[in-house]
């Protein structure tokens, strides 16, 4: 967002809240992971001094954020072994109905 602010005859822009933003509050909500504090980057947003540096914060996954993805992966794989059997019935009954 972008507002003037006539004291300082300057315009101001404000970051509106990402999806990045929204993911990572979730993942924050469910304890899937949690920030390092002090592992926090502090950096310059521009190359002006005066303003405040602004700080980058750092995450960790935590344990049942591995195991949602753990849970996520055997998920996958099970479906796509669910898929393959499919496929192989279905080919084995095409061949089936085409030699009758």
């Amino acid at each position: 967002m972008i507002s003037l602010d006539a004291n300082r005859n300057a315009w101001i822009v404000r970051d509106e809240p990402s999806a990045v933003d929204d993911a990572l509050k979730t993942c924050q909500l469910r304890a899937w992971i949690e920030s390092i504090p002090q592992m926090a980057i502090e950096k310059n947003v521009a190359d002006d001094l005066a303003r405040p540096k602004v700080r980058i914060a750092l995450y960790r996954l935590t344990d049942s954020g591995w195991n949602a993805i753990y849970f996520i992966h055997r998920w996958v794989e099970f479906t796509f072994f669910i898929a393959l059997v499919t496929l192989f019935a279905t080919i084995v009954g095409i061949v089936v109905s085409t030699h009758r």
